[in-house]
């Protein structure tokens, strides 16, 4: 790939792209590319297709981004969320981390049985924490850089508002 064509994040894997084919011909017609200027840039011009493909990971990736509500980053001693906040421009981070000796690796531990963890495991080893941050002026920027530390976007409000309430409780 040339030096002048890097994506802003990443780009989208094969099975990514063949995923968001219907979006990706959307993308190329935005561009005013027909098919047949497209299938002319397979057969003469890679490097015209490889920036298409990078122009296309990042609008979409930034799009994702940007729209993220929710990011897990699970780790051997902890499980965390992190939930954006758009109207307060905020981040509200509520999660369990090993406090102890606990001979737990939550990367092992299934997501069903996550909130039994802490009335299993023995006295002082678990830790619900819960912080607020202010969110980066960047939000895509702040996300990208979690995903590339190992962090995953998620949906599941229902375990990180299960977390929360707990925590309040504590």
């Amino acid at each position: 790939m040339p030096a002048s064509i890097k994506p802003k994040y990443r780009i989208l894997t094969a099975t990514e792209l063949q995923q968001l084919e219907q979006e990706f011909i959307y993308f190329l017609a935005s561009q005013s590319i027909s098919v047949e200027e497209w299938l002319d840039y397979k057969r003469n011009q890679p490097n015209k297709v490889e920036e298409m493909i990078v122009r296309f990971s990042d609008f979409i990736l930034s799009s994702t981004y940007q729209k993220c509500r929710l990011v897990e980053e699970v780790t051997s001693n902890g499980w965390i969320f992190y939930h954006f906040d758009d109207d307060q421009k905020e981040i509200r981070l509520v999660g369990i981390t090993l406090d102890g000796s606990a001979a737990i690796d939550f990367r092992q531990v299934d997501r069903a049985t996550l909130l039994n963890l802490l009335d299993a495991a023995p006295e002082g080893t678990l830790r619900v924490i819960q912080a607020r941050k202010p969110q980066m002026a960047d939000k895509v920027h702040e996300v990208d850089q979690m995903l590339k530390r190992g962090a995953f976007l998620s949906q599941d409000l229902t375990l990180f508002n299960q977390l929360e309430a707990l925590a309040s409780s504590l």
